[in-house]
């Protein structure tokens, strides 16, 4: 019985496992691409949380502060060029 990579001629049969070898290279390639960008993800995604965690922590005692002297912390909501807190307190 003949096999068909018998029937190829050798620079045939060479250039497609040539083409193979190439498109298992890529797809590993690909692979540890995929899996390291999804890992920075991750990571930027943590360290975003951390961060607005900590801002909620410090805007929570903050405010806690400017009501234990009897005053208030307040978003300035006519700013636009970022946010700002005013931290109102009695004479």
């Amino acid at each position: 019985m003949t096999k068909i990579k018998d029937l190829l001629p050798p620079s045939i049969r060479l250039n497609v496992m040539v083409i193979c070898e190439t498109v298992v290279l890529l797809s590993l390639a690909l692979g540890v691409l995929l899996y390291f960008s999804h890992r920075a993800l991750r990571q930027e995604a943590i360290h975003d949380a951390e961060e607005t965690l900590d801002a909620t922590v410090q805007h929570t005692l903050c405010k806690r502060h400017a009501k234990n002297l009897g005053g208030d912390l307040i978003l300035d909501t006519s700013y636009n060029l970022g946010c700002r807190f005013i931290l109102g307190l009695p004479r």
